[in-house]
């Protein structure tokens, strides 16, 4: 009675969950990109190589909007998110060169 029971509500329960958005993998996949590309953007920008910095900056700009498009819940701001992301980066950065005496 009792698995007859938990079938019935994961029967229910199981289309309402991957209704959530069904492009959630495309979204994680295009903010993995959005991140990457942040990240040469300012490499580019360090070097002072304008056409990099242009034409990364346009390839950011159409991933965003195709990420907004297709991930209504990333298009929020999430300047705070990003801004504690730094802040753990930073800290990597400085217990790696604290713990390796550092070496790196």
């Amino acid at each position: 009675m009792r698995v007859a029971l938990a079938v019935a509500v994961g029967v229910i329960l199981l289309p309402m969950a991957s209704a959530a958005n069904p492009y959630q993998n495309q979204c994680y996949a295009l903010t993995r990109q959005i991140d990457r590309y942040t990240i040469m953007l300012e490499r580019a920008e360090k070097l002072d190589n304008e056409m990099w910095v242009e034409r990364t900056g346009d390839h950011v700009g159409r991933l965003v909007q195709k990420r907004a498009a297709m991930c209504p819940e990333y298009a929020k701001d999430d300047t705070a998110m990003r801004a504690f992301a730094a802040l753990v980066k930073l800290g990597a950065k400085a217990a790696l060169a604290y713990f390796t005496f550092g070496a790196f």
